[in-house]
């Protein structure tokens, strides 16, 4: 099993970047915390573990043939996250629910793995960062 949406993060996605935490954005109001810029369809750009640029397969479920990752946020909490094929057919979905209090999230598909970190917007990009195991994972999605 792939680290889930360490998977997302999803799940992914950030107020702390490998380069340390603050407010970067001193008063530019193009960030912005409100759990309404999260309910969307993000498709998964990139990831990176450690600073290091990865596949996406390596940090979230990807089944063979998928050509694209995308997850959508609902404004009732939820989420799905879909796998998709070169010929647009869904090839995972998985449910969950996601919740955010300030930067941090929380996803959970399954009640005894829950997934957790720190999620930021800015325009229509999607950071989600978390840390597990000594590794910290960083995924960027679009809208």
């Amino acid at each position: 099993m792939h680290i889930r949406v360490c998977t997302m993060m999803l799940i992914v996605p950030v107020a702390c970047l490998l380069g340390g935490c603050g407010d970067d954005d001193k008063g530019t109001g193009s960030k912005t915390s409100s759990f309404d810029q999260l309910v969307a369809t993000w498709t998964f750009q990139s990831a990176y573990v450690n600073g290091v640029s990865v596949p996406l397969e390596n940090v979230i479920p990807w089944q063979p043939n998928t050509v694209s990752a995308r997850i959508t946020v609902g404004s009732d909490s939820t989420y799905v996250y879909e796998n998709v094929a070169a010929d647009g057919s869904v090839l995972l979905t998985e449910n969950g629910t996601f919740a955010v209090d300030g930067d941090n999230f929380s996803m959970t598909d399954n009640p005894e793995l829950p997934i957790s970190g720190k999620w930021s917007v800015s325009g229509h990009q999607l950071t989600l960062t978390s840390g597990m195991i000594g590794y910290i994972v960083e995924i960027m999605a679009t809208k």
